[in-house]
């Protein structure tokens, strides 16, 4: 169960009212993804992918991570879904 202030209720309503934010919700299901790999699995625009994860990161459905590459040079940001 996830637990939210009302303010976080109100910002998590606001964002799931769009499509484009309720498929990326869809797509995290599985595990974080980067908004490129977003972009992909949802077939939208990045900016609309970026706009979704800035609503969603304030909710707490959604949270933002870095992925680091093995020889520690790349990193990325990654979104999943919240564990809170």
């Amino acid at each position: 169960m996830v637990h939210a202030s009302p303010a976080e209720t109100a910002r998590l309503f606001d964002a799931l009212d769009s499509e484009a934010c309720r498929t990326v919700v869809q797509a995290l299901e599985d595990g974080p993804l980067t908004a490129k790999e977003l972009q992909a699995a949802g077939d939208i625009p990045l900016s609309t992918v970026y706009r979704c994860v800035n609503e969603l990161v304030d909710t707490p459905l959604v949270e933002e991570t870095t992925r680091v590459s093995e020889g520690g040079t790349t990193q990325a940001s990654t979104h999943g879904r919240s564990r809170r």
